[in-house]
């Protein structure tokens, strides 16, 4: 038993060797892909932003969270487009959900 452990243990520590960077996040990289969302340190220091502009992700959910509209959003930030924000969500949701339907008793 304490052989397996040894041997487990072992495998782990080369498993972390061989893979020095963290794995990405599943969302980020499907965002990312699709042209929605970029992450660059030059760009405000790796917040994560809406593809060719400025605006981080985290004002939308900002706005949302306010009880604001997307319409209102995207009034106050012309650069992102109504597609960026539907694509966002839509990953969300189908990272999140997982197109599974669970219902809560």
């Amino acid at each position: 038993m304490v052989s397996s452990f040894h041997v487990t243990m072992s495998a782990l520590t080369t498993i972390e060797k061989i893979n020095l960077e963290p794995p990405k996040r599943t969302c980020d990289t499907i965002l990312m892909k699709r042209n929605v969302i970029q992450r660059s340190k030059e760009l405000l220091g790796g917040t994560p932003v809406f593809a060719g502009t400025r605006v981080p992700v985290q004002t939308l959910l900002d706005y949302l969270e306010d009880g604001k509209t997307i319409t209102e959003f995207l009034d106050d930030f012309p650069t992102v487009s109504r597609e960026q924000v539907l694509n966002l969500l839509e990953i969300a949701k189908e990272t999140l959900v997982g197109g599974h339907n669970a219902r809560v008793a």
